[in-house]
């Protein structure tokens, strides 16, 4: 394997116009690629880049004989019922991307982030006959739709899919949400977690007043109605909580918690460095959603040796992962809660918030490295770019 074609937003350092997770992903394993000698062009998303800072990115095309074909071939599309006008709209941006690419035959594969991008369905009407492998990263684009539209949703991402030469998922819990959907098992398919980037040069601090940290949208898929009523309802005494990010649920969150006894810190638009920082000074990462394809920030705080709260499923699926050999021992395990929305209370969350800091408290510096090197070691972006790679030459030989 020589040379792969990158489809996918890009990160604002690098001249991209989003602080998106898969914009990170896909430049980390760009990065990975490219230090085992893989040669990789990035086509980035019509009028997702904004600046020539990278010299690998293919220029969008505006030729009028592309934007008259992307037209025609999308109106052949639309005579289907069940293949919408946002599908067509995002046909049109995949069309036009793919017809700007020279050469498809210099490409030993093309990987794509998203499904519903319509990269795949371009590529078929486009007649390219170069293989091209998914990344699934969430099903969000159609797990809240109504019954009506999420059909038609999940039978244009399984038409795409009947279309991929291989299919990646990053979680397997994501895989059985997807089975859940309505979305078709692929013959080729794996799932190949996340990974993170090592932050070596972070000063760890040792001694931590009893902060918690809250990092993601505020929204109500993220549970942040039960978070607040927890915390309300806490009888441990928390000095201060760090809420980073933003969302609708903003003054609900200040309103509600504006007489709670504790200090309220509010951050947005922040590097993930910064974050990391944050994260640090806290005693626990406390984010207890409703549904997660991943939970990058879980195994972030993890690495830096900060017990989580988290969405369930996706917990169980990191403790399994880290004690594979089944050598680890409980005791990790236990820096690890997950909460179930629809058979815990509110009761149990504030119990598990307690747990955590708890835990802290009473475990060593030498704990805690231990559970930060054994996080580090799994979930670095070297081992999972060489297990993109062996999936890749595996599907192709």
């Amino acid at each position: 394997m020589n040379k792969i074609l990158v489809v996918s937003s890009l990160p604002k350092e690098v001249g991209g116009k989003t602080e998106g997770g898969v914009a990170h992903v896909s430049w980390n394993l760009i990065k990975e690629f490219k230090k085992n000698n893989i040669d990789v062009d990035i086509l980035p998303k019509l009028f997702d880049y904004k600046k020539s800072v990278l010299t690998n990115v293919i220029k969008i095309e505006y030729r009028l004989k592309n934007i008259i074909l992307a037209i025609k071939l999308i109106s052949r599309q639309l005579m289907y019922r069940d293949f919408t006008f946002r599908n067509g709209f995002h046909l049109y941006r995949s069309l036009l991307m793919l017809l700007s690419v020279d050469k498809f035959d210099e490409y030993d594969l093309i990987l794509v982030h998203h499904i519903t991008n319509q990269v795949v369905l371009a590529k078929e009407l486009l007649n390219i006959k170069t293989p091209v492998f998914v990344i699934i990263h969430s099903h969000h684009h159609y797990a809240f739709l109504n019954k009506k539209s999420r059909k038609r949703q999940i039978k244009n991402v399984n038409n795409q899919l009947s279309y991929a030469d291989g299919v990646i998922y990053v979680s397997n819990t994501l895989r059985e949400q997807g089975k859940r959907f309505g979305v078709n098992h692929h013959v080729n398919e794996v799932v190949i977690h996340n990974g993170i980037n090592i932050y070596n040069k972070i000063d760890y601090l040792r001694q931590k007043s009893d902060d918690i940290i809250f990092v993601g949208s505020f929204i109500p898929r993220k549970g942040i109605y039960a978070l607040v009523q927890a915390l309300n309802k806490s009888e441990c005494e928390i000095q201060k909580v760090h809420w980073v990010g933003t969302g609708e649920l903003d003054s609900f969150i200040k309103r509600e918690l504006n007489d709670s006894g504790f200090e309220n810190n509010f951050y947005e638009n922040i590097s993930n460095v910064d974050v990391m920082k944050l994260i640090n000074k806290s005693k626990a990462l406390v984010v207890p959603s409703k549904m997660e394809s991943f939970g990058l920030v879980y195994i972030e705080a993890l690495s830096m040796g900060i017990p989580v709260v988290g969405y369930h499923e996706v917990i169980n699926e990191f403790k399994n992962a880290i004690n594979q050999d089944g050598k680890i021992g409980n005791k990790y395990l236990e820096y690890m809660y997950g909460f179930d929305h629809e058979t815990e209370c509110i009761i149990d969350l504030m119990n598990k918030i307690n747990k955590c800091i708890s835990i802290y408290d009473n475990t060593t510096i030498r704990f805690r490295d231990k559970i930060s090197i054994k996080i580090k070691k799994e979930f670095n972006w070297e081992a999972k770019s060489l297990k993109y790679l062996d999936f890749f030459r595996s599907s192709l030989n």
